[in-house]
């Protein structure tokens, strides 16, 4: 009997309990796999937090709600309008939204400020009457002053803000105020969605996110605003940030922030059509198909 026909038979043995080992090895691991989960099924109380064979990708980390949106906010955007403005089911949602909510007209109501509080009841009254009756006529005969680019009617900005906050998830107003040769003290900027913008300088900071100013408290300090829209096409070179505080030096509003938040935690709201575009857009395909 040569070498080799002595060693193959003790060879190919010890191969064959090698790998009966790591077989059984890898059943005492599947084993106490299955185990652990079913310990951890059997206290589970709903549903949605059972795994199984359905459902074995399934896997979710817990993030902050602007971590879950920040970075996929204006593709989201873009893609909304280009459904809302080019789908007939999307336009047509938010068409029918708009017209249920403004209906055909908002009216702006005056109000007096609390420095009045103390005045007799007939001097409030003349007053109120007085501010009403100049709102009024102003709004009927110069119909674009309210908007700082006396372009849009009262109306027509009221409808354009929610537009925009279906649209984009955020809307925002800022107030100029102190007008020299206008009727009105004030005026309105409805400012887009993309021209609240981080300036380069503050990246990394967490206290700016996307364009909007917080406190070491997480309280609302106000916005970073660009002077140009970054895709106007007559947009060259370089751009500026402004800084627009929550409140003026006399202490009145300077900025407003509109948006309905998915989350407590959430800095800016998400397009309203989130859920269903992609189906939209399918729809969309199909028909072209």
């Amino acid at each position: 009997m040569s070498f080799l026909d002595r060693i193959l038979p003790s060879r190919i043995r010890a191969a064959a309990q090698r790998e009966a080992l790591q077989a059984l090895e890898a059943q005492e691991r599947r084993a106490r796999i299955d185990a652990s989960k079913a310990l951890v099924d059997s206290v589970r109380h709903f549903s949605s937090a059972t795994e199984n064979r359905r459902r074995p990708d399934w896997n979710v980390l817990s993030r902050h709600a602007d971590a879950e949106m920040i970075y996929d906010l204006d593709l989201m955007r873009s893609r909304s309008r280009l459904l809302i403005d080019g789908d007939a089911k999307a336009g047509g949602l938010v068409g029918k939204e708009v017209t249920n909510i403004i209906g055909p007209s908002v009216g702006v109501q005056a109000t007096l400020p609390h420095e009045l509080s103390g005045r007799s009841e007939k001097v409030r009254s003349q007053l109120a009457n007085q501010a009403e009756t100049f709102f009024r006529e102003r709004v009927q005969e110069e119909q674009t002053d309210f908007d700082k680019s006396r372009r849009h009617s009262w109306l027509t900005m009221t409808d354009l803000r929610y537009r925009h906050h279906l649209s984009d998830g955020s809307v925002f107003d800022r107030y100029h105020f102190a007008r020299p040769g206008r009727a009105l003290p004030f005026c309105i900027e409805i400012i887009e969605a993309e021209q609240i913008e981080t300036p380069p300088q503050f990246i990394g900071n967490p206290r700016v996110r996307k364009g909007l100013q917080f406190s070491a408290d997480g309280e609302f300090e106000g916005v970073w605003v660009r002077d140009t829209n970054p895709s106007d096409p007559a947009y060259r070179g370089r751009c500026t940030y402004e800084f627009v505080p929550l409140r003026n030096e006399l202490g009145l509003p300077a900025i407003k922030h509109y948006f309905k938040p998915h989350r407590a935690t959430a800095s800016q709201g998400l397009p309203w059509l989130n859920r269903v575009m992609p189906l939209l857009n399918d729809i969309s395909d199909y028909k072209d198909a």
